[in-house]
């Protein structure tokens, strides 16, 4: 199979697994001549000569996020890498691979976590939402593209980050670790807040934080564990899902969370997981 996506200046290409490459071309590098706007011919461009990068032959082509950040997962290790279509560079301030990312609701921020127990704050857009408080800090920063460098990098873990979320209307950012620690950070300013263990230290998988209360709700999907807390890392609830659920997303009131695995797809309330109703999957 081979996919394309163009922006205005660089085409990505790829050419399925039985092929093998995800390449990053620069079409500003072709000559002019190559190309009669007149003709209405089909004409073959010789790539080689702008290819600004090649991903790889295990690499499969995810998305292109705001035309700038190309996003693709390697198919041997499972791992995220992150690659500019202006330059062609991988993201270069993880030193090991990437294994989770998450954006606000709105898509102006990016967040990665990685093997090497930190993780990156990526603005996306010109601007963040103007009642938020990131939105003074990137307007001072004076970032009119996609930043070459990350608003901020979170330390603080001591083993490789299993899940993430990032919230900009409450200022919040949370990562989880394969050590069975959660750790909370200003998103602002990108400061460490405080750090907890999680219950029968299960590893989460994944994260969200609700928009309203700014509660956070995680699950551990191999223990089939769903847990919310209050900002303040006290536990609100905890429960085993009969579900086996494999994920997870948060209404946009912050008011319910839907899981959705094997058993089916459940809705519980944030605060105390009760169940409220049960969709059961179609039967093959």
């Amino acid at each position: 199979s081979t996919s394309l996506h163009s922006t205005r200046d660089t085409l990505v290409v790829s050419i399925g697994p039985a092929h093998g490459d995800v390449c990053v071309h620069s079409l500003s590098a072709i000559p002019a001549t190559e190309i009669d706007s007149t003709s209405r011919m089909p004409f073959t461009l010789e790539l080689c000569k702008s290819r600004l990068a090649t991903v790889g032959a295990d690499a499969q082509l995810s998305c292109v996020l705001n035309n700038k950040l190309l996003v693709t997962v390697d198919n041997a290790s499972h791992a995220i890498r992150l690659i500019s279509l202006d330059s062609g560079k991988t993201d270069p301030y993880h030193t090991a691979p990437v294994t989770t990312l998450a954006r606000t609701r709105d898509g102006s921020i990016l967040i990665t976590g990685s093997r090497d127990c930190t993780a990156c704050v990526w603005p996306l857009y010109s601007t963040a939402p103007k009642r938020s408080r990131l939105a003074a800090i990137l307007q001072r920063s004076q970032i009119s593209r996609l930043a070459t460098i990350p608003h901020a990098t979170l330390t603080g873990h001591d083993a490789p980050l299993s899940a993430a979320a990032i919230d900009n209307d409450v200022d919040l950012a949370v990562t989880c670790a394969y050590d069975a620690t959660v750790n909370i950070y200003s998103l602002s300013l990108g400061m460490f807040v405080r750090s907890f263990e999680t219950p029968n230290r299960v590893v989460f998988d994944h994260a969200a934080i609700t928009q309203r209360w700014s509660d956070l709700v995680f699950l551990a999907s191999r223990s089939s564990t769903l847990c919310s807390y209050t900002v303040n890392a006290h536990l609100l609830a905890s429960v085993h899902c009969d579900e086996q659920p494999r994920a997870m997303v948060v209404d946009e009131w912050g008011e319910r969370v839907i899981t959705a695995g094997v058993g089916g797809v459940v809705v519980r309330r944030v605060a105390s997981l009760e169940q409220l109703y049960k969709l059961h999957a179609p039967r093959p």
